[in-house]
């Protein structure tokens, strides 16, 4: 039979040979076929919905959390940039440097200190019957300048006009309200810092810069720096950070500014931040507990790639005449293999569109539940691109799990496949169904990986993934085979459960 050649039908339709087969019948053939019913494919729509959505959810909440902090940096870092000292204050050469070079300059001082009530408190209190007496708490000490905050403003309450330095004076401090309740302390009462008495003016709720702390082992009190040095915390031997900010002209890079001062002054020896790290340890938060949950997603939709390639082998038996006739009218082994692909190309796809569709509205879920939690806004927007790269990855998932049995089914003879209702198909893979699930597998590989905070963690997660897979297959043939050799003598419902796992 030539190329151009036709085949007569049963109704006297004219089927294409094979060479001559256009795409679109091909198309055509299978959306009609796929028509007789999907009943059997709810495993696969539901297995990638699920994986596609977790991995799709954690991509664009992690990409929301960056936005808010990329939208807040200057905020969260109280300036442009920061240069950090341990124990000493900024020598001031390099600080005139940096004036000069900036538009404007703040210097705070971070510590640890001890809040006590005076001594005619505590005996008032302990005079009150069965009244707990709680006289000290352990607290983090932020001691600001005239020029504190470069960029937001601090709230209070009571609020303060202007520079909360000016406000608070030498013998004045802002208190967080857990430190106010843990003392039953208000505002006006006195308490003791370090040498020194100060008055509460106010409960501190909010302050601007607070993404450039660290861990604070207490809540936080504020007091001018004329107040430290009444006080004396910041003596020699105390652990303590000293930390300028800058604000720089338009256009001026920060990166470039901590370059030529690093040059200028290579015995200094300081910690710089810029905006792209104006919250290192929350930035380092999210990306890890990003990489871990999206990596829990993937083991979850591989394993329900199991089901994917279960629901293809089933579908398949099930079309086992259809595909017998489709290779007995002169259908290649290729044709084959494409119409059912196309077949689970559709369903994969409605499970895969269900999943993003459902991964995309978690920026929106969780800033209602976030709020307020983190020092930086989540901002719930349409993230394309982890969209885009988990429907990638649920796509060669399925391709992977699905074009063994696809390869399978199309390299096996028309007779063999009329007779697959009695006798087991024992057909080889063939090379087609491996070679596109090994690219479909080295796609979903490239996308984990390249995307993942920490390759090496993704690259090792993958792998115990498919050894654990190995694993389940070759339990999978040693039961069988264990199977086949045991012989069950008595209760037939036990022979034929031990023969179905032949």
């Amino acid at each position: 039979m030539s190329a151009g050649e036709t085949v007569a039908g049963r109704a006297g339709h004219a089927v294409p040979s094979a060479r001559g087969l256009p795409w679109r019948a091909l198309i055509r053939f299978a959306l009609r076929d796929l028509r007789r019913g999907v009943g059997g494919f709810a495993i696969v729509l539901a297995s990638l919905a699920l994986g596609v959505a977790a991995m799709a959810g954690i991509g664009a909440l992690d990409a929301a959390v960056v936005a808010g902090q990329a939208r807040d940096a200057r905020a969260l870092l109280g300036g442009d940039l920061e240069l950090a000292t341990t124990g000493r204050p900024l020598p001031d050469a390099v600080r005139a440097d940096l004036a000069a070079r900036s538009t404007a300059i703040s210097a705070v001082v971070d510590l640890r200190g001890m809040v006590r009530l005076p001594a005619d408190e505590v005996r008032a209190r302990g005079a009150a019957p069965g009244a707990p007496v709680n006289d000290r708490a352990l607290v983090q000490v932020l001691a600001v300048d005239a020029a504190y905050p470069l960029v937001g403003r601090m709230e209070t309450e009571p609020p303060i006009a202007g520079s909360p330095a000016a406000a608070l004076g030498a013998d004045g401090l802002l208190a967080e309200g857990t430190l106010l309740a843990r003392l039953r302390l208000a505002p006006g009462d006195v308490v003791q810092l370090g040498g020194a008495d100060f008055t509460i003016r106010g409960r501190l709720i909010a302050q601007p810069d607070q993404g450039g702390f660290g861990f604070a082992l207490g809540p936080r009190v504020v007091i001018a720096q004329a107040g430290l040095a009444r006080a004396g915390l910041d003596a020699p031997g105390t652990i303590s950070r000293h930390m300028t900010r800058a604000l720089l002209a338009p256009g001026v890079s920060p990166t470039a500014t901590v370059a030529a001062l690093e040059a200028a002054w290579p015995a200094e020896s300081w910690r710089a931040r810029t905006l792209d790290r104006a919250n290192p340890g929350l930035a380092g938060f999210v990306d890890r507990l990003a990489t871990h949950l999206e990596l829990v997603a993937l083991a979850a939709l591989a394993i329900g790639g199991i089901g994917v390639a279960g629901a293809a082998r089933a579908h398949l038996e099930a079309r086992a005449r259809t595909v017998a006739v489709l290779k007995a009218l002169a259908l290649g082994p290729a044709a084959v293999f494409l119409v059912y692909m196309m077949q689970m190309a559709v369903v994969a796809a409605l499970g895969i569109l269900i999943g993003v569709v459902v991964g995309a509205t978690v920026p929106w879920i969780a800033a209602g539940f976030a709020d307020g939690l983190l020092p930086t806004p989540i901002l719930p927007d349409l993230y394309l691109l982890p969209l885009a790269r988990a429907a990638l990855i649920g796509a060669g998932v399925a391709i992977a799990f699905t074009a063994p049995a696809l390869g399978r089914a199309s390299g096996v003879r028309p007779a063999d496949l009329l007779r697959a209702a009695v006798v087991p198909l024992a057909a080889r893979t063939g090379r087609r169904g491996i070679l596109t699930g090994l690219a479909a597998g080295t796609l979903v590989v490239a996308l984990v990986v390249g995307g993942a905070a920490d390759p090496i963690l993704a690259g090792v997660a993958i792998l115990s993934i498919a050894v654990a897979l190995l694993v389940f297959r070759a339990a999978s043939i040693g039961i069988a085979a264990v199977a086949r050799r045991v012989r069950v003598p008595g209760r037939p419902a036990l022979r034929l459960g031990v023969a179905g796992l032949r």
